[in-house]
Protein backbone atom coordinates (compact mmCIF):
# COMPACT_ATOMS: atom_id res chain seq x y z
CA UNK A 1 0.00 0.00 0.00
CA UNK A 2 3.13 2.38 0.85
CA UNK A 3 4.61 1.40 -2.34
CA UNK A 4 1.47 2.29 -4.15
CA UNK A 5 1.18 5.71 -2.60
CA UNK A 6 4.48 6.43 -3.26
CA UNK A 7 4.17 5.56 -7.02
CA UNK A 8 1.33 8.29 -6.65
CA UNK A 9 3.22 11.08 -5.21
CA UNK A 10 5.87 10.50 -7.94
CA UNK A 11 3.32 10.58 -10.85
CA UNK A 12 1.77 13.75 -9.41
CA UNK A 13 5.33 15.68 -8.95
CA UNK A 14 6.16 14.81 -12.08
CA UNK A 15 3.48 16.02 -13.65
CA UNK A 16 3.36 19.13 -11.95
CA UNK A 17 6.79 19.57 -13.15
CA UNK A 18 5.73 18.86 -16.73
CA UNK A 19 2.91 21.32 -16.37
CA UNK A 20 5.42 24.34 -15.05
CA UNK A 21 8.31 23.14 -17.10
CA UNK A 22 9.45 26.35 -19.35
CA UNK A 23 9.33 25.29 -23.41
CA UNK A 24 12.47 25.75 -25.06
CA UNK A 25 12.77 29.21 -26.49
CA UNK A 26 12.57 30.49 -30.10
CA UNK A 27 16.23 31.22 -30.24
CA UNK A 28 19.28 32.65 -27.89
CA UNK A 29 21.36 35.67 -28.55
CA UNK A 30 24.06 37.19 -26.74
CA UNK A 31 25.15 40.46 -26.33
CA UNK A 32 28.14 42.11 -25.76
CA UNK A 33 28.42 45.93 -25.42
CA UNK A 34 31.34 48.10 -24.28
CA UNK A 35 33.55 46.16 -25.15
CA UNK A 36 36.57 49.20 -25.06
CA UNK A 37 39.30 47.70 -27.27
CA UNK A 38 42.67 49.43 -26.64
CA UNK A 39 41.93 50.41 -22.84
CA UNK A 40 43.42 48.15 -20.07
CA UNK A 41 41.82 45.06 -20.53
CA UNK A 42 39.40 45.66 -23.57
CA UNK A 43 40.87 43.08 -26.11
CA UNK A 44 41.67 40.32 -22.59
CA UNK A 45 38.09 40.51 -22.03
CA UNK A 46 36.53 40.60 -25.11
CA UNK A 47 38.46 37.30 -26.27
CA UNK A 48 37.36 35.85 -23.07
CA UNK A 49 33.91 36.40 -24.02
CA UNK A 50 33.92 35.39 -27.73
CA UNK A 51 35.73 32.27 -26.66
CA UNK A 52 32.98 31.75 -24.12
CA UNK A 53 30.35 32.59 -26.30
CA UNK A 54 31.67 29.60 -28.62
CA UNK A 55 31.22 27.33 -25.51
CA UNK A 56 27.46 27.67 -25.34
CA UNK A 57 24.77 25.18 -26.90
CA UNK A 58 22.38 27.46 -29.01
CA UNK A 59 23.47 30.64 -29.53
CA UNK A 60 22.00 32.20 -32.74
CA UNK A 61 23.94 35.04 -33.45
CA UNK A 62 25.51 37.78 -31.35
CA UNK A 63 24.46 41.53 -31.26
CA UNK A 64 27.10 44.19 -30.54
CA UNK A 65 25.55 47.80 -29.53
CA UNK A 66 28.63 49.91 -29.49
CA UNK A 67 32.25 51.62 -28.05
CA UNK A 68 33.78 48.30 -29.67
CA UNK A 69 37.37 50.22 -28.85
CA UNK A 70 38.56 53.10 -26.27
CA UNK A 71 39.39 55.30 -29.09
CA UNK A 72 39.50 54.61 -33.08
CA UNK A 73 43.09 55.15 -32.86
CA UNK A 74 46.03 52.56 -33.27
CA UNK A 75 44.45 49.72 -35.02
CA UNK A 76 42.18 49.04 -31.56
CA UNK A 77 39.32 48.78 -34.48
CA UNK A 78 41.56 46.16 -36.16
CA UNK A 79 41.92 44.70 -33.14
CA UNK A 80 38.30 44.12 -32.45
CA UNK A 81 37.17 42.86 -35.44
CA UNK A 82 39.63 40.34 -35.79
CA UNK A 83 38.56 38.89 -32.37
CA UNK A 84 34.90 39.22 -32.82
CA UNK A 85 35.45 37.16 -36.41
CA UNK A 86 36.62 34.38 -33.84
CA UNK A 87 32.84 34.04 -32.96
CA UNK A 88 31.06 31.11 -34.46
CA UNK A 89 28.00 32.41 -35.04
CA UNK A 90 27.16 35.79 -37.06
CA UNK A 91 27.00 39.02 -35.25
CA UNK A 92 25.40 42.17 -35.96
CA UNK A 93 27.54 45.66 -34.88
CA UNK A 94 26.62 49.54 -34.34
CA UNK A 95 29.51 51.68 -33.19
CA UNK A 96 29.56 54.00 -30.14
CA UNK A 97 30.56 57.59 -28.99
CA UNK A 98 34.08 56.25 -28.44
CA UNK A 99 34.14 54.60 -32.02
CA UNK A 100 32.90 58.04 -33.21
CA UNK A 101 33.73 60.72 -30.66
CA UNK A 102 37.76 60.01 -30.76
CA UNK A 103 38.37 58.66 -34.31
CA UNK A 104 41.57 59.41 -36.01
CA UNK A 105 39.70 58.14 -39.23
CA UNK A 106 36.68 60.50 -39.63
CA UNK A 107 34.43 57.58 -38.20
CA UNK A 108 35.34 55.47 -41.87
CA UNK A 109 37.23 53.25 -40.87
CA UNK A 110 34.51 51.43 -38.90
CA UNK A 111 32.56 51.19 -42.17
CA UNK A 112 35.42 50.23 -43.85
CA UNK A 113 35.84 47.21 -41.39
CA UNK A 114 32.31 46.44 -40.75
CA UNK A 115 30.13 47.27 -43.89
CA UNK A 116 27.66 49.32 -41.69
CA UNK A 117 27.48 51.42 -38.72
CA UNK A 118 23.60 49.95 -38.60
CA UNK A 119 21.75 46.49 -38.98
CA UNK A 120 18.01 45.38 -39.83
CA UNK A 121 18.11 41.68 -40.02
CA UNK A 122 14.65 39.08 -39.23
CA UNK A 123 15.06 36.05 -36.80
CA UNK A 124 12.19 33.70 -36.73
CA UNK A 125 9.63 36.48 -36.75
CA UNK A 126 11.49 38.95 -34.94
CA UNK A 127 12.81 42.10 -36.23
CA UNK A 128 16.13 43.92 -34.81
CA UNK A 129 17.31 47.34 -36.22
CA UNK A 130 20.35 48.87 -34.85
CA UNK A 131 20.99 52.53 -35.77
CA UNK A 132 24.14 54.37 -34.20
CA UNK A 133 23.93 58.02 -32.74
CA UNK A 134 27.17 59.43 -33.33
CA UNK A 135 27.95 61.78 -31.94
CA UNK A 136 29.38 63.36 -35.52
CA UNK A 137 31.47 65.90 -34.00
CA UNK A 138 34.51 65.09 -31.78
CA UNK A 139 33.66 65.77 -27.98
CA UNK A 140 29.61 66.39 -29.46
CA UNK A 141 26.86 64.93 -27.83
CA UNK A 142 25.48 62.03 -28.88
CA UNK A 143 22.98 62.57 -32.39
CA UNK A 144 21.10 60.62 -34.97
CA UNK A 145 21.99 61.93 -38.37
CA UNK A 146 19.10 62.87 -40.79
CA UNK A 147 20.26 59.78 -42.91
CA UNK A 148 20.27 57.28 -39.99
CA UNK A 149 16.32 58.60 -39.32
CA UNK A 150 15.41 58.56 -42.62
CA UNK A 151 16.91 54.83 -42.94
CA UNK A 152 14.87 53.80 -40.64
CA UNK A 153 11.57 54.90 -40.97
CA UNK A 154 11.97 53.63 -44.58
CA UNK A 155 13.31 49.93 -42.52
CA UNK A 156 9.90 50.10 -40.49
CA UNK A 157 7.82 51.46 -43.15
CA UNK A 158 8.90 48.73 -45.68
CA UNK A 159 7.99 45.76 -43.55
CA UNK A 160 6.07 43.17 -44.81
CA UNK A 161 3.80 42.93 -41.83
CA UNK A 162 3.41 46.47 -39.99
CA UNK A 163 2.78 44.79 -36.83
CA UNK A 164 5.93 42.10 -36.65
CA UNK A 165 7.28 42.45 -33.30
CA UNK A 166 11.12 44.38 -33.50
CA UNK A 167 14.20 44.95 -30.94
CA UNK A 168 15.48 48.16 -31.54
CA UNK A 169 19.42 48.72 -30.58
CA UNK A 170 21.72 51.69 -30.00
CA UNK A 171 24.15 52.00 -28.17
CA UNK A 172 23.47 55.37 -26.30
CA UNK A 173 19.41 55.31 -23.64
CA UNK A 174 16.99 57.09 -25.89
CA UNK A 175 17.14 60.39 -23.46
CA UNK A 176 18.54 63.87 -23.35
CA UNK A 177 21.90 62.54 -24.22
CA UNK A 178 21.02 62.23 -27.61
CA UNK A 179 20.31 65.68 -28.80
CA UNK A 180 17.36 64.60 -31.31
CA UNK A 181 16.33 61.80 -29.10
CA UNK A 182 12.49 62.78 -29.74
CA UNK A 183 12.91 62.55 -33.48
CA UNK A 184 14.17 58.52 -33.04
CA UNK A 185 10.95 58.42 -30.44
CA UNK A 186 8.17 59.75 -32.97
CA UNK A 187 9.13 57.45 -35.69
CA UNK A 188 9.41 54.23 -33.68
CA UNK A 189 6.57 54.95 -31.83
CA UNK A 190 3.52 53.60 -34.33
CA UNK A 191 5.14 50.21 -34.42
CA UNK A 192 5.52 47.21 -32.48
CA UNK A 193 8.66 48.10 -30.24
CA UNK A 194 9.16 45.37 -27.97
CA UNK A 195 12.23 47.34 -26.34
CA UNK A 196 15.26 49.47 -26.96
CA UNK A 197 18.47 47.11 -26.34
CA UNK A 198 21.38 49.90 -25.97
CA UNK A 199 24.88 49.57 -23.39
CA UNK A 200 26.36 53.05 -22.37
CA UNK A 201 25.96 52.53 -18.94
CA UNK A 202 27.97 49.72 -18.37
CA UNK A 203 25.40 47.75 -16.31
CA UNK A 204 22.42 45.73 -16.19
CA UNK A 205 18.93 47.39 -15.70
CA UNK A 206 15.53 48.23 -17.11
CA UNK A 207 14.68 51.69 -18.23
CA UNK A 208 12.04 53.44 -19.76
CA UNK A 209 11.74 56.00 -23.39
CA UNK A 210 8.30 57.56 -22.99
CA UNK A 211 6.77 54.26 -22.60
CA UNK A 212 9.22 51.86 -24.84
CA UNK A 213 11.13 49.37 -22.05
CA UNK A 214 14.75 49.59 -22.24
CA UNK A 215 17.14 47.47 -21.69
CA UNK A 216 20.80 48.62 -20.84
CA UNK A 217 23.56 45.74 -20.76
CA UNK A 218 26.50 45.28 -18.71
CA UNK A 219 30.28 46.22 -20.04
CA UNK A 220 32.52 42.85 -21.08
CA UNK A 221 34.92 44.87 -18.98
CA UNK A 222 36.43 43.03 -15.69
CA UNK A 223 36.92 45.55 -14.15
CA UNK A 224 37.62 44.69 -10.36
CA UNK A 225 35.96 41.29 -10.83
CA UNK A 226 37.32 37.92 -11.75
CA UNK A 227 36.00 37.69 -15.29
CA UNK A 228 34.15 40.20 -17.28
CA UNK A 229 30.46 39.68 -18.60
CA UNK A 230 27.85 39.95 -20.68
CA UNK A 231 24.12 39.39 -21.57
CA UNK A 232 22.55 36.14 -22.74
CA UNK A 233 18.78 36.75 -23.78
CA UNK A 234 16.37 33.58 -24.89
CA UNK A 235 13.61 35.09 -26.92
CA UNK A 236 10.19 32.64 -26.52
CA UNK A 237 6.96 33.59 -28.44
CA UNK A 238 5.58 35.15 -25.22
CA UNK A 239 8.42 36.78 -23.73
CA UNK A 240 12.39 37.24 -23.61
CA UNK A 241 14.33 36.46 -20.73
CA UNK A 242 17.58 38.28 -19.57
CA UNK A 243 20.34 36.76 -17.77
CA UNK A 244 24.14 37.92 -17.08
CA UNK A 245 27.01 35.28 -17.96
CA UNK A 246 30.14 35.50 -16.16
CA UNK A 247 32.50 34.95 -18.74
CA UNK A 248 34.39 31.20 -18.72
CA UNK A 249 32.51 30.60 -15.29
CA UNK A 250 28.41 30.81 -15.16
CA UNK A 251 25.00 31.99 -15.89
CA UNK A 252 23.34 34.01 -13.21
CA UNK A 253 19.41 33.58 -12.62
CA UNK A 254 17.05 35.94 -14.81
CA UNK A 255 17.17 39.33 -13.86
CA UNK A 256 14.83 40.86 -16.13
CA UNK A 257 12.01 39.40 -18.34
CA UNK A 258 9.67 41.46 -20.86
CA UNK A 259 6.63 40.23 -22.21
CA UNK A 260 6.52 40.01 -26.11
CA UNK A 261 2.87 41.68 -26.92
CA UNK A 262 1.25 43.63 -29.56
CA UNK A 263 2.10 47.09 -28.68
CA UNK A 264 1.50 50.62 -30.00
CA UNK A 265 3.27 54.02 -28.19
CA UNK A 266 1.16 56.22 -30.15
CA UNK A 267 -1.32 58.90 -28.09
CA UNK A 268 -4.49 60.20 -29.76
CA UNK A 269 -4.78 63.41 -28.58
CA UNK A 270 -8.27 63.80 -29.62
CA UNK A 271 -8.87 62.06 -26.15
CA UNK A 272 -7.43 64.86 -24.03
CA UNK A 273 -8.93 68.10 -23.46
CA UNK A 274 -7.10 70.86 -24.87
CA UNK A 275 -4.98 73.33 -22.52
CA UNK A 276 -6.84 76.30 -22.74
CA UNK A 277 -10.20 74.62 -21.88
CA UNK A 278 -8.73 72.77 -18.70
Amino acid sequence: MIKKYIKIFLLIFILIHLTNARPEPLFNFAWLTDTHVGGRSGAVDLRAAVADVNSLNAIDFVIVSGDITELDINGYLDTAKTILEMLDVSYHVIPGNHDTKWSSSGTQKFLKLFGDSRFNFEYKGIRFIGVHQGPLLRMGDGYISPEDLRWLEKSLHEMKDPRQPVFLVTHYPIDNSVSNWYEYLSIVKPYNIQAILHGHGHRSCLTKYEGIPGVMSRSTLKGGAEAGGYTLAAVYPDSIVFRERQTGIQTLETWACLAITEKDYTCDTTQYPRPDLL
